[in-house]
């Protein structure tokens, strides 16, 4: 895991207590996109997925 994508602007910049793992915006998937998107909670799985593809990203998105 590279990063954590998180839409609330407030995270952006920080890191995910635990991991360090850097919290970027949805925009930021664009500079260095993944080859695989997570989905913690299967409700948000389309939403997330067409924000991808509004961004012009092919990625597979995945659920847990």
């Amino acid at each position: 895991i590279s990063y954590v994508v998180d839409i609330n602007p407030e995270k952006h910049g920080m890191f995910v207590a635990g991991t360090g793992h850097p919290v970027i915006s949805p925009d930021g998937m664009a500079q260095v996109p993944p080859d695989l998107v997570v989905c913690m909670n299967p409700r948000y799985r389309n939403e997330i997925a067409a924000m991808i593809a509004d961004r012009g990203l092919e990625i597979p998105v995945v659920t847990v």
